[in-house]
């Protein structure tokens, strides 16, 4: 395996799990008007695409641009609609991708 293609497999491996502590985050610290959990806790909402990739992001993530994150999530092969420049992503799906990393 190449260097690149390690590097990136360890990234798609520690997504999910980054983007949970940053949603868990946002939760308790009140930050919530950029990204927060939907109500029933399925899945979460992206409120403000800048502001997240601004203030939250960069203490969780490389990237820096929206651009890449939603890159990452598609290459770590979860269900990703975008509309409006709302994210939603199922929890259950991020928890299924997150132990099959663990394996």
């Amino acid at each position: 395996m190449k260097m690149n293609e390690k590097k990136l497999q360890q990234q798609q491996q520690a997504f999910p799990f980054k983007l949970y502590e940053m949603l868990e985050y946002a939760r308790a610290s009140g930050v919530s008007s950029s990204i927060s959990w939907l109500a029933d806790g399925t899945g979460f909402v992206i409120h403000n695409k800048d502001d997240m990739m601004n203030d939250l992001a960069p203490m969780f993530f490389n990237q820096t641009k929206f651009r890449s994150f939603v890159s990452i999530l598609i290459l770590t092969a979860v269900a990703v609609e975008v509309t409006q420049c709302l994210l939603l992503l199922s929890i259950s799906t991020l928890l299924d991708l997150a132990a099959l990393s663990h394996h």
